[in-house]
């Protein structure tokens, strides 16, 4: 179940991942460059457009670092959540085990703690 569940979730990353590549096709529309004979207004043409796409690249870079390190920082979260809540159960099962100890005089722990 966790293989199928961790499968699906970078299945949903990849389209996600897929789907912004595309995009970053269709919204920045690179200029196309003037050739060596182009007249001064094809080639002001051609600055302003490239100007553009310049801008919107920054904007689209941009875009993406900033929803990269949401989700970095939701992962990192994420594990240190999951490291806590290991750490709690553990000590829980210590704590069984010690009163198991004191009120049986068993040795053998009845519990293991988690990984």
């Amino acid at each position: 179940m966790k293989a199928l569940n961790t499968f699906i979730f970078l299945s949903a990353f990849a389209v996600q991942a897929n789907a912004q590549e595309t995009q970053s096709s269709t919204v920045c529309k690179q200029p196309v460059a003037p050739n060596a004979q182009a007249s001064s207004l094809v080639v002001k043409s051609f600055n302003k457009r490239f100007d553009e796409y310049k801008a919107c690249t920054k904007n689209y870079i941009d875009e993406q670092r900033a929803i990269e390190k949401k989700y970095a920082e939701q992962s990192i979260a994420a594990h240190n959540a999951a490291e806590a809540m290991v750490k709690k159960f553990n000590d829980f099962i210590i704590l069984l085990n010690n009163r198991n100890k004191q009120v049986t005089g068993n040795e053998e722990e009845d519990s293991t703690p988690l990984k």
